[in-house]
């Protein structure tokens, strides 16, 4: 009797994005399956429509570490990873040139948190859950922390400016959220830094 239809073989791609989706949610973080780039246009990987941007395809609420439903979306088809911030880890954005300033600091050498590097200039430091940054990050508003619930790419997804990818992956890192000190001290020490070049050129 002929087969009723074939699988779908999956590409490289569609393994890669289902493959890192599991091992986020095995860290305990949250993830949500997202629309994909293809070069000129955000589209729904499901359906093939087109939508405005790299959003969530199911509401933001059902973001999950669940293998089992994790397993579904991604076998379903090859869409972007999105990480939801506030429960599991919190994330800071910085501007990527701070970004890379804090890095060069003993205090975060000896204690990388995994960081992520997003395409439009910005850097993501993943930490244990804090409720707010400190005083003097506070007053800088290209430094903030994201907000309980927001959304963002993981690698290996794509978006319209580029890849965003690892810094410090995870699996790099001694540790599998950083300290929110050590981050927070090196931001601080980089900005103490870039003001007093600033001051004595």
């Amino acid at each position: 009797m002929p087969r009723r239809g074939r699988r779908r073989r999956k590409t490289p791609v569609a393994i890669a994005l289902k493959r890192a989706a599991v091992a986020y949610a095995g860290y305990g973080w949250r993830v949500l399956p997202g629309a994909r780039w293809n070069g000129t246009k955000y589209f729904r990987p499901d359906s093939g429509l087109r939508v405005p941007g790299l959003l969530p395809v199911v509401p933001r609420t059902e973001a999950t570490s669940r293998h089992s439903q994790i397993e579904r979306w991604w076998t379903a088809a090859p869409f972007s990873v999105l990480l939801a911030a506030g429960c599991g880890f919190a994330a800071i954005s910085v501007p990527a040139e701070l970004g890379v300033a804090a890095a060069r600091f003993s205090v975060f050498r000896d204690a990388p948190t995994p960081t992520l590097v997003h395409p439009e200039g910005r850097i993501l430091f993943l930490i244990e859950p804090i409720p707010a940054l400190r005083l003097e990050l506070r007053s800088f508003r290209s430094v903030f922390l994201l907000k309980p619930g927001a959304v963002f790419p993981a690698p290996p997804t794509t978006t319209g400016v580029g890849p965003v990818r690892w810094w410090f992956p995870p699996d790099a890192c001694p540790i599998m959220l950083g300290s929110s000190r050590v981050v927070q001290e090196a931001l601080c020490q980089a900005i103490s830094a870039v003001r007093w070049s600033r001051a004595s050129t």
